[in-house]
């Protein structure tokens, strides 16, 4: 292995691997001084190349060492959007295509007497997460919840390899798998040809030099060697010398495609439907009613517009209104997800990015030294007087884009079309958990990748010091008006106006949804049972 010293230096030649690269990464986040030798390099390095295009006779800047407190966290910044979300070798710019880490992209569901075999020789436990990999399942099942909208259950013996979030690799065992509208596209490799999923449920059996399609309902496109068939409903063939031949099989058994939980969890909905006065109730757990929605400052009601799914939906202007609750919100690393029906403008300015929803304790200026978060909104992209991040290079104005005190995570689609977009927010929880592997969004029901982000622990606070849910404004900005209103002082000053935007269906569920649910929600509007939501999560297994 190379020491930090010998990784710098590759990297500045243009010289790293992938794996170098993150390997350096990480020692740059563990190592201060190395950070700051890093620094000192980097501006060097600049310097060099930019006089030696010029062709100039080139003299060593000098660094000065003031300037390290402010840049080094710049420079760390700026090597994990290098090495970590996106490789982009030596550039610091957009992320290509393509360009993507490998991230946790299944969740174990249900087992059965499950046991990992070889080197990770334990039982499979629910709520794990599986990296791209390798894996031996010695005995037992296991159902798997994909990230791209599909379930899968294997039967040991089996040996698979998670290829990445679209792909998996059979060589050995059983595997039956399911997908919704949103799994279109799924291929699962066998020693003896592909099978690509056209939205449908299949099983898959190797062993023997043979591979087995049963097409349980649905489509898939099948190929062995220079055979490419189309399989419908109940058809089923034995792939074998690059060839296929009909095959007969047994009716397969359903799949389950959600947590059994014996401790409901508890979630909360806000459908805007129920106006009590000026008051907008909430459904879902038992305490809900307790929970309604009421205007932050007196007076200040959102309009009732048509919904996304019909009824009632609340329209925002951008000029200072919001709503609270008495809900506190999920504290702590807990899992959690936030899910509502957003239509923003094409003509909405980044003033009036936040937010859809946020609860916790919202203290300190830009850095958010003190900030423990959680909040919901569309990516203004600015940088703000004071902040000593700089903008992530790539990351997409207008995508959804989750805060939670120090760090955030933008997703990939500009949301200013002027039509309704189902947004979702899922933090998986855990100790501390990166936001690298732990957040998920989703845009109309699908998967969104990140393009940009800035690491921080997740530790929300709920506490009486800590603003319990605010809708439709950011948390400073709503302390601050809720303060100047009551007749606390001087009237707040906040780059943020408020959210400008239309916003219905709101849910937040303490516990983190499947992707197969996530899709129920989107286009049914359909909550899985309180029982069914996963509470907590396993470490994430790579």
């Amino acid at each position: 292995m190379k020491s930090s010293h010998e990784l710098m230096i590759r990297y500045f030649d243009e010289q790293l691997s992938d794996e170098e690269l993150r390997e350096l990464q990480a020692a740059l986040l563990i190592e201060p001084e190395l950070c700051e030798e890093f620094v000192a390099a980097a501006e060097i390095h600049g310097r060099l190349q930019e006089e030696l295009a010029k062709g100039n006779v080139v003299s060593f800047p000098k660094v000065n060492r003031k300037w390290l407190p402010a840049i080094t966290g710049i420079a760390a910044a700026l090597a994990l959007l290098a090495a970590g979300w996106w490789l982009t070798g030596s550039n610091f710019g957009s992320p290509t295509a393509g360009d993507r880490i490998e991230l946790a992209v299944a969740r174990v569901i249900h087992e059965e007497d499950g046991r990992w075999g070889l080197e990770r020789n334990r039982i499979a436990e629910i709520g794990e997460w599986l990296m791209p990999g390798t894996y031996h399942l010695e005995k037992g099942k296991v159902i798997l919840a994909l990230d791209v909208g599909g379930t899968a259950r294997i039967e040991g013996p089996s040996v698979f390899e998670i290829i990445d979030d679209n792909r998996i690799r059979l060589e050995s065992g059983d595997l039956q798998a399911r997908f919704e509208e949103s799994g279109q596209g799924f291929t699962v490799l066998t020693p003896e040809g592909e099978i690509v999923d056209l939205g449908t449920e299949f099983r898959i059996e190797v062993g023997n030099g043979e591979s087995t399609v049963q097409v349980v309902k649905g489509r898939v496109r099948a190929t062995a060697g220079t055979d490419i068939r189309e399989l419908g409903e109940k058809q089923s063939v034995a792939m074998s010398s690059g060839a296929m031949t009909a095959y007969s099989s047994e009716t397969a058994n359903p799949i389950l495609d959600e947590f059994e939980n014996p401790a409901p969890v508890v979630f909360y909905h806000w459908n805007f439907e129920e106006l009590e006065g000026d008051r907008f109730a909430a459904s879902g757990s038992n305490r809900a009613a307790e929970y309604g929605l009421k205007p932050g400052l007196p007076g200040r009601v959102p309009e009732r517009i048509e919904g996304a799914r019909g009824g009632h939906a609340l329209r925002f202007l951008g000029t200072g209104e919001f709503l609270e609750s008495s809900y506190r919100g999920v504290s702590g690393s807990r899992p959690r997800t936030v899910a509502a029906w957003i239509r923003i403008p094409r003509d909405a300015t980044h003033r009036e990015a936040h937010g859809w929803a946020g609860w916790g304790l919202q203290k300190g200026r830009a850095q958010n030294s003190e900030s423990r978060k959680w909040q919901v909104s569309w990516n203004p992209q600015v940088k703000l007087k004071g902040w000593i991040q700089p903008l992530s290079p790539g990351s997409v104005a207008g995508a959804i884009r989750t805060d939670f005190g120090p760090g955030w995570v933008n997703g990939t689609r500009d949301l200013r079309d002027g039509t309704w977009h189902h947004v979702v927010s899922i933090f998986i929880g855990g100790k501390d958990a990166d936001v690298a592997t732990h957040i998920r969004h989703y845009v109309d029901g699908r998967l969104e990748h990140a393009s940009g982000f800035q690491r921080g622990r997740v530790k929300t606070r709920t506490g009486e010091e800590s603003l319990s849910l605010v809708v439709g404004n950011h948390l400073s900005s709503a302390q601050g008006k809720k303060k100047f209103a009551a007749g606390g002082g001087k009237k707040p000053k906040s780059y943020f106006t408020g959210f400008r935007g239309d916003l219905d269906e709101l849910y937040i569920f303490e516990g983190a949804l499947t992707p197969v649910q996530v899709w129920h929600l989107y286009k049914e509007n359909r909550p899985p049972e309180p029982q069914m939501i996963s509470p907590s999560l396993g470490e994430i297994d790579s």
